[in-house]
């Protein structure tokens, strides 16, 4: 998402540099949270490979205590954190796209719907993982249709090089 968010900085700036500034924020702090989130993954690898080697009960009780508390870390609040603050990039950039009309109307709805969806983290239970995964059909297209309008916007060089900026 670095590379989208960035982009869409690059773009957005011209039409608002100030949504474009906020929502750059926002997503740069959603993905680092979301990095700090996910440390558990390969401590979680850890912990069961030694319950599996564990020889006695108190030993497999120790770690599957340990193992608790990595998940609670793991779906825990920076990792719902980092899902709203994507939500509200995803949610500024696509109003800016849409109020400034750059790319034109469609990436910016889906932007929006995107960003409505992103709303229940999906660690918010059952119905967080139920949204959570419709959520990515609008996410999918979103990124085609930002990924369809970047390349859009470069144009073929005459010189030596193969896109430029207009």
């Amino acid at each position: 998402m670095i590379p989208f968010y960035l982009a869409l900085f690059v773009v957005l700036t011209r039409a608002s540099a100030t949504s474009a500034l906020v929502a750059l924020i926002a997503g740069l702090f959603s993905v680092a949270l979301y990095l700090f989130s996910r440390e558990a993954t390969f401590s979680m690898w850890l912990l069961s490979s030694q319950y599996a080697s564990a020889a006695t009960a108190a030993q497999e009780a120790a770690l599957v205590a340990a193992g608790q508390t990595l998940l609670t870390l793991y779906n825990g609040g920076s990792f719902g954190l980092s899902y709203i603050l994507g939500a509200v990039s995803t949610l500024i950039f696509s109003v800016a796209m849409v109020r400034y009309r750059v790319f034109g109307l469609l990436p910016g709805i889906v932007g929006i719907i995107t960003g409505v969806t992103m709303l229940v983290p999906a660690n918010l239970g059952q119905i967080g993982v139920i949204v959570a995964m419709l959520s990515l059909i609008p996410t999918a297209l979103w990124l085609i249709l930002l990924s369809r309008a970047f390349f859009r916007t470069a144009k073929p060089t005459t010189s030596g090089g193969r896109f430029s900026r207009r």
